[in-house]
């Protein structure tokens, strides 16, 4: 069985289809199992019937059951959501692939490789390691999930690797155009609404090289939008000339907020997660808090001021 964070992104999904399609071309009995619906820019990665979503009556059976279970992407056991207690309950044997800073994941087999782009470079070498090959099927997801965490290639995280694993992957048939467009375009008209509520809620603090936004409740109201929708949100934000950090607010219910942070160089917004229980890399990491959005978004403020003047003057 495979399974990721709730909200699957595109290094989530793309790297558990890659290896569950590999290990279904073994013969091997597969299921993925994952918290909540598809976000629409990776949906279409998926076949149809091919990603459950979970539920406690369809599903807890399935997890106890289980020889096995790969979690990818998570870097802690909560965040799976509504199916972490009965993986944890499940006496299978639990398997962890992340390339985060590993916060409280323990596994029987953890495979952590911070220094990787994506969790699909690590299923790429382990597949390698396993004596396979590499098809189209499973090329497929494994570029979604480089194009996604890189940035489309763009961000720190790239390297020399990165960028040959991915012409393996054209040489085998993806299409790149094809898979940008379907990830990045054809947004609909409430995405753009909400960026233009997100970006009319922007606050830039100077001294303290940070810029940040919320998006309450009445946002996606004002908008027609959906919470996938913000998507793109926090890299416009990042985009900000003079910004070491970024922060993107989401009042996704009430009392309940998840916050996206970004780094632009050197500030570690790991390090500002971990205070709230999240979690990520250093310049990407991300977490849930359940308060109020005013009232969390002045703890994190007054968290990550200090790093982000930290990381603008370790330049």
């Amino acid at each position: 069985m495979f399974g990721t964070h709730a909200s699957a992104d595109g290094d989530a999904l793309g790297s558990e289809l890659g290896l569950s399609r590999f290990l279904k071309s073994l013969g091997k009995e597969v299921r993925v199992i994952n918290t909540g619906g598809l976000a629409r820019s990776v949906a279409w990665v998926a076949e149809a019937g091919e990603v459950e979503e979970y539920a406690a009556a369809a599903h807890d059976a399935v997890i106890a059951a289980a020889d096995s279970i790969v979690v990818v992407d998570i870097s802690n056991w909560e965040r799976l959501g509504a199916m972490h207690k009965p993986v944890m309950a499940s006496k299978a044997v639990r398997i962890d692939l992340d390339h985060h800073p590993v916060a409280s994941c323990p596994a029987d087999l953890s495979i952590n490789d911070t220094s990787a782009a994506a969790v699909g470079e690590i299923v790429h070498a382990l597949i390698g390691r396993m004596g396979g090959k590499m098809t189209l099927p499973v090329a497929l997801p494994l570029y979604v999930s480089l194009l996604t965490d890189t940035g489309s290639f763009k961000y720190s995280n790239t390297t020399v690797l990165t960028h040959a694993l991915a012409g393996e992957m054209i040489s085998l048939g993806v299409k790149p155009y094809e898979v940008y467009t379907r990830v990045y375009e054809g947004a609909p008209a409430g995405r753009l609404k909400l960026l233009g509520e997100a970006l009319g809620r922007l606050t830039i603090e100077p001294e303290a090289r940070l810029a940040w936004t919320s998006l309450p409740r009445a946002a996606y109201a004002a908008s027609g939008a959906k919470e996938e929708d913000s998507e793109g949100v926090i890299d416009q934000v990042r985009s900000l000339e003079g910004i070491e950090v970024a922060i993107l607010f989401k009042e996704v219910g009430p009392g309940e907020v998840k916050v996206s942070l970004r780094s632009r160089f050197h500030a570690d917004v790991n390090a500002v997660a971990k205070k709230f229980g999240g979690g990520g890399d250093a310049r990407a990491a991300g977490m849930t808090v359940k308060a109020p959005l005013a009232e969390v978004e002045a703890k994190v403020l007054a968290a990550a001021r200090p790093e982000a003047m930290r990381g603008a003057g370790a330049r």
